[in-house]
């Protein structure tokens, strides 16, 4: 995951700092042409030194080694009260482990995996999609769209959304708003309302991304009473 994280980072021409304990990992990173170092993250003077607490907005916890991932988000969460955090785990357990040690995002391969499997079964082209978005530079984008009070959608079962149809856009992923559960990325068992504040993983090109930010700005249709 970590090989192909960089990778999609890198085509969108974002600053990427790697830093690992394996020199074979570290030389392999320079060679393709990443800013890489042999650094042990889990002391605190090293994550000042890669720019924790002044420069870095974003730090990605993707070793195989959970502990690591674990001890490294506590304390870069320590150094930065309010860096982004993103992190892998691969059991509920571990998952709420991160979560309490300060990361604000945490992704199992499992669940990505399985959801790819569930979408490939009910939409055979995505699974080309998927692939076109993580292994080349389609143009494909990955974001956060976040529902407006009032939005078209608000208050609309998630199942008769019509989202994909409309815009054509693939929904991955939605959080409901003021909930501390994170995002559920199995979509087709989501069968309550969208609400306002409610976040929603979406893939797709820029043109169609803009046209459905750009609806959800839309307030919805206020019936008029008769006197």
């Amino acid at each position: 995951m970590a090989r192909e994280l960089v990778q999609l980072l890198k085509e969108r021409k974002l600053v990427i700092k790697i830093a690992a304990t394996d020199p074979l990992k570290v030389y392999d990173a320079r060679e393709a042409g990443f800013d890489a170092e042999v650094m042990d993250l889990g002391e605190d003077e090293n994550l000042k030194k890669v720019g924790i607490g002044k420069d870095v907005d974003t730090l990605f916890c993707v070793s195989v080694d959970h502990h690591k991932n674990l001890f490294v988000a506590l304390s870069a969460r320590h150094l930065d009260p309010d860096l982004k955090i993103i992190a892998t785990a691969t059991t509920i357990e571990d998952e709420k482990k991160m979560l309490l040690a300060g990361a604000n995002r945490v992704i199992s391969p499992q669940e990505i995996g399985g959801h790819r499997v569930y979408r490939l079964i009910r939409k055979p082209t995505v699974f080309d999609v998927m692939d076109s978005l993580l292994f080349s530079s389609s143009g494909l984008m990955i974001t956060e769209v976040q529902i407006p009070k009032g939005a078209f959608l608000d208050g609309i079962p998630f199942q008769k959304s019509g989202i994909e149809e409309r815009f054509d856009l693939l929904v991955i992923g939605i959080q409901q708003a003021n909930s501390e559960k994170g995002f559920e990325y199995n979509t087709h068992k989501v069968y309550r309302k969208i609400a306002a504040g409610d976040i929603l993983v979406v893939i797709g090109y820029q043109p169609q991304i803009e046209a459905f930010e750009k609806a959800l700005k839309t307030k919805k249709e206020k019936k008029e009473s008769l006197s």
